[in-house]
């Protein structure tokens, strides 16, 4: 759902306008604390850990940004007392120099970000997964230095979603 936020579409537009040059990183992370051992997330046995909860969202924005599949990745994970990973980070190389680095975890606090960096500046987005219609901004900042807040619109992503998916069913 998140991607139907409209901030991706301005976001997107900044990308192919050649606003930070050619993307070469993306650097995603997803973290909030979860203590409580009996919590979903906490339990193997019913798919928990860090990176099948909120890290596969910064794999998917990697794999969308770069509009490719990674070549070959590297990871590590702390595991934690009910056996699922709390810390997850990894690293995506998506070839010709492209790559992504991504982080989830249950022992941080919350913060869901998405930073795009190009060869000639960078994109951060603040709040880049978020599910709620709430209007937001994201920062481009070029070679220079100089910055520039995007303020977006909100809208709800989930009536989104199911709108383009009934788009491509008919």
């Amino acid at each position: 759902m998140y991607r139907f936020h409209p901030q991706w579409k301005l976001v997107f537009e900044r990308l192919e306008n050649g606003a930070i040059g050619e993307l070469r990183t993306v650097r995603s992370i997803f973290t909030f604390t979860v203590r409580d051992p009996q919590n979903v997330r906490r339990r193997p046995e019913l798919g928990g850990g860090s990176l099948y909860d909120v890290g596969y969202y910064c794999v998917n924005a990697a794999r969308w940004l770069h509009g490719r599949e990674p070549v070959a990745v590297a990871a590590r994970q702390h595991v934690g007392p009910e056996g699922v990973d709390e810390e997850f980070q990894g690293v995506l190389d998506f070839g010709d120099g492209r790559s992504a680095l991504v982080a989830s975890s249950f022992c941080q606090p919350y913060r869901h970000e998405v930073e795009l960096l190009g060869t000639e500046g960078r994109i951060l987005v603040p709040n880049a997964f978020v599910n709620r219609s709430d209007p937001l901004w994201f920062e481009v900042e070029d070679a220079d230095g100089a910055r520039e807040r995007v303020d977006t619109p909100g809208d709800d992503e989930y009536r989104l979603e199911v709108e383009d998916f009934a788009a491509c069913v008919r």
